[in-house]
């Protein structure tokens, strides 16, 4: 049992709620044959109609990498990067 106060009551962290959440989960493997050829670019193009159509003051994104290979990797950190 804990002795003292939780470490976290003394963060003042402001918490951002939005109504809606999208949830993308991907998985591109790291070996891309014919199956998987033009994903990362469907991929691309899911997450930019995405970011031109939905309400980004009441929506939020969420990206689940299922150990996809490097690019994809690459792609979701610059969006993190742009915010």
């Amino acid at each position: 049992m804990r002795v003292g106060q939780n470490p976290e009551k003394k963060e003042s962290r402001k918490l951002v709620y939005k109504k809606h959440r999208i949830i993308i989960p991907v998985f591109i493997p790291k070996n891309e044959d014919d199956y998987y050829k033009e994903s990362l670019d469907v991929f691309k193009f899911c997450i930019e109609s995405l970011i031109r159509t939905i309400d980004t003051d009441n929506t939020a994104i969420t990206i689940l990498n299922n150990n996809s290979n490097y690019d994809v990797q690459c792609l979701i950190e610059s969006y993190f990067d742009k915010k």
